[in-house]
C-alpha cells in the first residue's frame, strides 16, 4: 500500500513537472526550474498564474510573474526551498497602514508612487518611492521602511525643475 502511494506520488510530480516544463521557451532568459519543489511551490500558492519566467542566478532559482498589478519574484535556494520574496507595485493601498500612517506625518505632501516589499529570512522590508510636486521642482525620495513605520530611512533624493 505505502509503495503504491509513494508510486503515485512520484508520478504526479513527474507529470507535474513534464507539463509545467514543456511551457516554457529555452532562449536564455527564461528556462524551466532545475527543482520541481520551487515549480511546485510557484503553482500551488499562485494557481491563477499563467506565464512564469524562471531565471537561474548561481545556485538560486528566480521565478518572475505578475498577479493583478504586482509583479512577484520568488528566490528559491538550490533544493528548492523559498528563501525571498519581493513584490513591487504602483498601488499604494498594498501598504501597510502603520506605515502609510508614519510616511504621511514624516513627509507631508508626499504621495508613494512605487513600493517593493522584500521578505526575507529574518526581514520584512517596504521599499517605497515617495513624489512631491511643487510650483518648479519635484523631489522624489526612496525610503526604506518596516511594517509597523517606526525604522524609516531615507537611501536616495532626487531634486528635479520643471
Amino acid at each position: 500500500m505505502k509503495k503504491s502511494i509513494v508510486m503515485s506520488a512520484a508520478a504526479i510530480i513527474s507529470a507535474m513537472t513534464l507539463s509545467f516544463t514543456g511551457s516554457y521557451a529555452a532562449n536564455g532568459r527564461k528556462t524551466a526550474p532545475t527543482h520541481s519543489k520551487a515549480m511546485i511551490t510557484v503553482h500551488r500558492d499562485f494557481p491563477q498564474v499563467q506565464n512564469v519566467t524562471w531565471l537561474k542566478e548561481g545556485k538560486d532559482q528566480i521565478a518572475l510573474f505578475t498577479v493583478e498589478d504586482r509583479h512577484m519574484q520568488f528566490t528559491f535556494n538550490g533544493n528548492g526551498n523559498l528563501e525571498s520574496t519581493m513584490i513591487t507595485t504602483c498601488n499604494a493601498w498594498y501598504l501597510p497602514f502603520e506605515l502609510q500612517t508614519s510616511l504621511s506625518k514624516k513627509y507631508p505632501g508626499y504621495v508613494p508612487k512605487t513600493i517593493s516589499e522584500y521578505i526575507g529570512p529574518n526581514a520584512h522590508t517596504f521599499y517605497v518611492l515617495l513624489k512631491k510636486k511643487q510650483e518648479k521642482e519635484v523631489t522624489w525620495m526612496r525610503v526604506k521602511a518596516d511594517e509597523d513605520g517606526n525604522a524609516i530611512e531615507v537611501i536616495q533624493q532626487l531634486h528635479q525643475n520643471v
